[in-house]
């Protein structure tokens, strides 16, 4: 391991060795301020006088006002030692006050201020939809966010019952390097019920996990409370995230992973669903996902999702972003989700998704599964595309049809999670700098205030109102046709991003023409075309 990436590893682990960066636990006293600073995430801990022998029928919350005398009611949760926390996370600068409420008695009544300063440098907020563009995504401070996600069902599991997070800090960390700025993940998830292989290494390994949300285990489930360490090691993982930019697109439910549920609207179900919105909700890097596949397995109904959503919406006073992953239901209640969520393995991707982007105009459009799994060195799943520059390409095309997208790696998405990828002798490796320079390519060029155009120029197409255009174009295409309008300058500039190597051509200035044919630099490779009008 390098030095610059062991110090790195090391602040991640050893300074935010329990909770991360950006969780700070307080202990309320009376009458004390207690300093934040916003978007990040305060845990006020209250102690019980009462003995408590069902504490989780218990009920415990606090109005909070904003600097300008707004209220809101938050819901806490219940931790263990007969401990509340107040999970809080200021949206705005200044002094906030709150009120508890609870039906315990030493809990209600209980009054306090929170001192919030500006935001620490490089923090920008939850997940939005733009407010200039419904169907694209920002950041709460305005700044634009390209959504680039990586599926890691497991993550939860990665340090359970150890005292430093080293694992989930080693994978997190090259997550951010490489340009991602979402995970996918299952607040629990037990096993995969297809055939993997046999010969992995244990230390990657963490189907049948020891971790459990309810007391008992998954083969033999005591419903009767939750298990508080289990969700300890989540407020960890998610503070970890959190720490990197990167927003945890949490799923709460999963059907297919062999997980021993509560029956459906039972009180054990309603329980484990309710702590789960209350204890995560201040994150402001969480964006809720009712269940991995949901309408799948026949497990559950659209009114029980739809259910399950209102719930969401009750509990959640931050209205963090929503959506289910399942086409079938954002399509049919599209009222329901704050953005559209589609899995769809059709060959004709770019095709499929401008059709969906089209049908939903008021809607973020995400492809959580595309069908494109790229290989690892273990088999565990057999998807529709392992190659890693066939993989990248189902992702670019989703990108140039105007949504987002995400990235699966065998050696990462399930049960198996080589958390040191880059690092690790095991080959092959996750082509993760693919990726890296597509984060790039939107970093420069602000995919909000892009438009995918329906044009026949051998490459698919966005351009957005300051003349600049990109073209994504497949390998052993031989030319590009754009036909722009002519720029007053009468000129155009034009490069090339190779989208394998990362590597750009030196600019080019030409005189424009009503026909223009522009050759990539390599057959080998897909291409992005990068062309501006020039200015005067």
């Amino acid at each position: 391991m390098n030095t610059w990436r062991f110090a790195v590893l090391f602040l991640l682990v050893s300074h935010g060795a329990s909770l991360g960066f950006a969780l700070t636990p307080h202990t309320y006293t009376p009458g004390e301020p207690v300093a934040t600073a916003v978007w990040d995430t305060l845990d006020l801990i209250f102690t019980a006088k009462e003995e408590m022998t069902k504490p989780f029928a218990e009920n415990f919350s606090a109005t909070l006002q904003d600097p300008d005398g707004a209220p809101t009611l938050i819901h806490g949760f219940y931790n263990g030692d007969r401990q509340w926390v107040l999970r809080f996370s200021a949206r705005k600068a200044g002094s906030w006050t709150f009120t508890t409420d609870s039906s315990l008695p030493s809990l209600a009544g209980l009054r306090g201020q929170v001192q919030a300063s500006p935001a620490r440098p490089g923090r920008h907020g939850a997940m939005v939809v733009s407010p200039a563009n419904p169907q694209r995504f920002a950041y709460e401070d305005g700044q634009p966010c390209f959504l680039l996600a990586f599926e890691c069902d497991w993550l939860f599991a990665l340090d359970y019952g150890q005292p430093r997070a080293e694992k989930t800090a080693a994978l997190v960390s090259t997550l951010r390097q490489q340009g991602f700025n979402q995970v996918i993940m299952n607040v629990f998830a037990y096993n995969v019920a297809w055939p993997t292989e046999k010969h992995v290494e244990p230390r990657y390994e963490f189907g049948n996990p020891t971790a459990f949300p309810f007391l008992g285990s998954n083969a033999n489930p005591d419903y009767s409370a939750l298990n508080i360490d289990f969700f300890k090691n989540l407020d960890r993982t998610i503070a970890l995230l959190d720490d990197n930019s990167i927003s945890a697109h949490l799923m709460i439910y999963v059907w297919n992973k062999q997980v021993n549920w509560p029956a459906m609207n039972s009180a054990a179900d309603n329980l484990f669903f309710d702590y789960v919105i209350k204890r995560y909700q201040a994150f402001s890097n969480i964006v809720w996902d009712v269940s991995k596949e949901a309408l799948d397995y026949n497990r559950c109904t659209p009114e029980y999702i739809k259910e399950r959503i209102g719930r969401i919406r009750q509990l959640d006073s931050y209205r963090r972003l929503l959506s289910v992953h399942d086409y079938g239901y954002c399509s049919k209640y599209p009222e329901t989700v704050d953005f559209i969520s589609a899995q769809t393995w059709t060959a004709g991707l770019h095709s499929a998704m401008t059709r969906i982007r089209e049908t939903f105009p008021t809607k973020p459009i995400f492809n959580i599964e595309h069908g494109g799994y790229e290989a690892g060195p273990y088999l565990t799943f057999q998807g529709a595309y392992e190659d890693p520059a066939l993989c990248a390409a189902r992702n670019w095309e989703t990108i140039f049809a105007g949504c987002y997208s995400t990235y699966y790696w065998l050696g990462a998405s399930w049960n198996i999670v080589i958390y040191d990828p880059l690092e690790t002798n095991l080959k092959p490796k996750p082509r993760l700098e693919y990726y890296r320079h597509m984060a790039e390519l939107f970093r420069k060029y602000d995919f909000t205030t892009f438009k995918p155009l329906r044009v026949g120029w051998a490459g698919y197409a966005l351009a957005n109102d300051a003349g600049v255009y990109l073209v994504y174009v497949r390998a052993k295409t031989h030319l590009v046709h754009p036909n722009v309008a002519k720029p007053p300058s009468g000129k155009l500039s034009y490069e090339w991003l190779d989208t394998i190597t990362g590597e750009t051509t030196e600019p080019v200035t030409m005189d424009w023409k009503g026909w223009l044919g522009l050759a990539p630099p390599t057959q080998a490779n897909d291409c992005v075309l990068i062309m501006k009008t020039v200015l005067p």
